[in-house]
């Protein structure tokens, strides 16, 4: 199949990412996973063809650009650039998809503007990362420490793209050709080889989290009945933040797929099967 580049600014950044169809069918939004980009559903894009698909990189992902040398990257801000992806680019209501972080990203838009979204469904994601109330600054403090080793840290130079795709399927459930795919959009040439293009940023730790009291109440706030597929793998511990948030939810229901975290990437066609039936059910 064939995708159409998107270009579309939120506040002073531009963000890029892919999309097929046509505003005649209905909208499916994706947003990815940590370290991922948009380039992670194309493998379930081929199977949608009938809808009008989207997905981007959040900023400090593929080809997005970074946030502003003293800004950071909190959870809030993403949902943010969703509003202003929607606004500016997609028909809404949509039905929105989110994997990972996106899952995250995915619930807490929809817990502030349930109008704009037909349905959710969240692969292998469930719930927040949180912080008890009482570790607050212990929170603050480990996210300041960690700014400051990376401060002036020199990029690593990678000898070819096959080096990064090495890489990441040794820290990641990915096989060789999801993680081709994937990361020949997390890297840039120069001279002397490949260096990632995702912002070093990313990975420090938040100086912000929501506690569990405020992550629960979120998700109380979802007048939707919310769609969760879970990996068979459950290699990130997602069957254990289902049972936590399960009764969170107006009303949920669940799959099993086969696979590991990116059980996207791996059973695409079945998970297409799934998101059809989650469609016709919100339209």
């Amino acid at each position: 199949m064939t995708f159409d580049s998107i270009i579309v600014k939120s506040n002073d950044l531009t963000l890029r990412g892919i999309k097929h169809g046509d505003k005649t069918q209905q909208t499916i939004l994706a947003l990815h996973g940590w370290q991922d980009n948009c380039h992670s559903f194309i493998p379930l894009f081929n199977f949608l063809t009938e809808y009008q698909c989207y997905a981007f990189d959040f900023p400090g992902h593929g080809l997005s650009d970074w946030r502003h040398s003293s800004a950071h990257y909190y959870l809030t801000e993403y949902v943010d650039d969703v509003l202003n992806m929607i606004k500016n680019e997609i028909k809404e209501p949509i039905h929105l998809v989110g994997h990972s972080m996106g899952a995250m990203v995915a619930t807490l838009f929809t817990a502030c503007f349930p109008e704009k979204v037909k349905s959710l469904t969240l692969i292998d994601g469930i719930g927040f990362v949180t912080t008890a109330a009482n570790k607050s600054s212990q929170q603050l403090r480990q996210a300041l420490e960690n700014r400051s080793r990376l401060h002036n840290k020199p990029a690593k130079i990678f000898q070819d793209l096959e080096s990064l795709i090495l890489m990441r399927m040794q820290v990641s459930d990915l096989n060789k050709e999801n993680s081709e795919l994937i990361m020949q959009r997390n890297c840039i040439p120069i001279n002397n080889g490949v260096k990632l293009s995702i912002d070093p940023k990313l990975k420090l730790a938040s100086a912000f989290r929501f506690c569990d009291e405020q992550a629960h109440e979120i998700c109380k706030s979802i007048p939707h009945n919310v769609h969760v597929v879970l990996a068979s793998s459950n290699s990130a511990g997602f069957s254990e933040k289902y049972a936590e948030y399960v009764k969170d939810f107006n009303a949920i229901t669940r799959y099993d797929l086969d696979g590991c975290h990116h059980c996207h990437m791996e059973q695409p066609q079945r998970l297409a099967a799934i998101l059809r039936q989650i469609v016709a059910l919100a339209s």
